[in-house]
């Protein structure tokens, strides 16, 4: 599982769905190395799976098993199931978004 300091450093991913796995690293603060392992513990408990990615083949893309998630991560965190859904982001723009990530990366960062 996650500890507790890998899902604050998480918060800095503010849109849900699949990201390249070097994304992952850069928004957490993590290394590489350190999310390879994680990703590695997510998809052994069935939450995520790896696949190449379509335009390049030496990248990784990290997706989310959103039943899993939903069904037994979700109610432990019921205030942050609004934000897995594509509306909750609508009413905000790219800049706006980016912005909210870069703010939560701050509030997280050592």
């Amino acid at each position: 599982m996650l500890s507790a300091g890998s899902a604050s450093r998480s918060s800095g991913t503010v849109a849900p769905g699949r990201r390249q796995a070097g994304r992952l690293a850069e928004l957490t603060g993590l290394t590489t190395g350190a999310v390879t392992g994680v990703i590695d513990r997510l998809e052994r408990a069935g939450f995520a799976h790896r696949a190449l990615d379509p335009s390049d083949r030496r990248k990784v893309i990290v997706r989310p098993d959103e039943a899993k998630v939903e069904q037994e991560l979700l109610p432990h965190f019921a205030q942050l199931s609004r934000a897995t859904k594509p509306s909750f982001y609508k009413t905000y723009s790219e800049e706006e978004l980016t912005a909210i990530g870069d703010f939560l990366s701050r509030l997280v960062s050592p």
